[in-house]
């Protein structure tokens, strides 16, 4: 199996028609979680695979997804000076946690980091995500930051 690192969430991998028989795999059966325990990556994690089979083996292009961010704010102003100022092509979704407003944004990396200045960047440990569906309550579980902007630019 040969793994090329194309960038920080991205890869490309061959493996031949023998290492997937090793492995009990088929290109058919080679999904996200699949490709990510191939390289090692996988701790949770999840990820897009394009795969291309031929004679000799299968060639995988795999890009991880991008892991949430989640962010704190105490009061509605924090949150909407926040949308104004976040970027466009993140993906968010805003829960009500224990009194607080708890926005989720998927982002490229570092892309989201200026939101920290409106509130506090939660550190959140793995399976977070599954607690705060179970526990929160969704007000915005869409396009979060598009609505807040929509109902709220001046």
């Amino acid at each position: 199996m040969e793994i090329y690192h194309l960038s920080p969430r991205s890869s490309a991998v061959y493996i031949t028609t023998e290492e997937l028989a090793e492995r009990a795999l088929t290109p058919e059966t080679v999904d996200g979680a699949a490709a990510l325990a191939l390289t090692g990556t996988a701790g949770g994690a999840s990820a897009t695979v394009e795969a291309f089979p031929g004679r000799d083996g299968l060639l995988l292009f795999l890009r991880r997804d991008a892991e949430p961010l989640y962010f704190v704010f105490r009061e509605l102003n924090s949150l909407i000076a926040a949308a104004a100022a976040a970027p466009r092509t993140a993906g968010s979704a805003l829960y009500l946690l224990d009194g607080r407003f708890l926005l989720e944004v998927r982002t490229e990396d570092g892309a989201a980091d200026g939101l920290a200045a409106f509130g506090t960047r939660l550190a959140a440990p793995p399976g977070f995500a599954p607690y705060l569906r179970e526990h929160g309550r969704p007000l915005l579980p869409g396009d979060a930051l598009a609505a807040l902007r929509a109902y709220f630019d001046s």
